[in-house]
């Protein structure tokens, strides 16, 4: 009786084994199991898209860089490329995301006068902006900014001195 087992056992063990697997690629469903070539997750691997050969390789009507899954690897020079994405970039040139043009005030309220910049690196540059405390008197919107007080003095105001 133990014979028949390991017969029977043997047999399994070599269906198992010539198991039909998925062929990629063929649009038959190889292995029954309903899902056919890169929907099939048996060919995960090599339907996954290549995005620098000319090929759809994961079926999907879509080749390389046309393809959303290359969009990180299409698109990693993104940056200084002349044309603002407003969904991947702060800035590009003199677009800024958010704003309707570069003045420091539409970017944040504190500031009262400045040009916003764009560095080479896509980030917003904030250096020129100015405000109040930040050291330096900008006539238009401030009479005395910390220690710059514009020429005037505690003599001038009508005190006998002071600081």
């Amino acid at each position: 009786m133990s014979y028949k087992w390991a017969a029977l056992m043997t047999v399994l063990l070599t269906l198992t084994a010539c198991a039909i697997k998925e062929k990629c690629h063929n649009a038959i469903d190889d292995d029954n199991d309903g899902l056919i070539d890169c929907f099939d997750p048996d060919c995960a691997i090599e339907c996954a898209e290549r995005c620098d050969n000319g090929l759809d390789d994961d079926d999907d009507g879509l080749m390389d860089c046309d393809d959303p899954d290359c969009f990180v690897s299409c698109n990693v020079n993104i940056c200084g490329n002349g044309v603002f994405e407003p969904d991947y970039e702060p800035c590009e040139g003199t677009s800024f995301r958010g704003q309707g043009s570069d003045l420091c005030a539409q970017r944040n309220p504190d500031y009262h006068s400045g040009t916003l910049t764009c560095r080479e690196d896509c980030t917003v540059d904030e250096s020129a902006c100015r405000y109040c405390g930040d050291g330096l008197l900008d006539d238009a919107f401030e009479e005395c900014d910390t220690a710059a007080f514009g020429g005037i003095t505690c003599t001038s105001l009508g005190y006998y001195g002071g600081t």
